[in-house]
């Protein structure tokens, strides 16, 4: 099967509720196809949607290294870490990001 025939299986799991068999499916896909963001974007959400924000936090800080360019991802990351409690780390991916995006410290 195709990955997009296999990530629209994946959402179908997800959105009916059967979590565990979404992120096996995500994680096969993940090892299957790695350049592609899909499979890391839905175990993201099914992390959080089970309140296992350290496993979140894994799958951001792949996407983060995968496409560094994608600042959302880096944006997602920093919120989670500091709601993981890690603000220090949080702080320093800040710094890190605003580098990069010097326009995120007139907000």
């Amino acid at each position: 099967m195709q990955l997009n025939q296999q990530l629209q299986r994946g959402q179908t799991l997800y959105q009916a509720g059967r979590y565990q068999e979404a992120a096996a499916l995500f994680a096969t896909l993940h090892r299957e196809f790695p350049a592609a963001r899909e499979p890391l974007e839905f175990l993201v959400m099914i992390a959080l949607q089970q309140g296992n924000i350290g496993a979140a936090i894994s799958h951001l800080e792949k996407l983060v290294q995968r496409f560094p360019a994608e600042m959302n991802y880096f944006q997602r990351l920093v919120d989670l870490l500091e709601r993981a409690g890690r603000a220090e780390e949080a702080c320093r991916r800040y710094r890190k990001l605003c580098k990069r995006r010097p326009e995120l410290l007139a907000i």
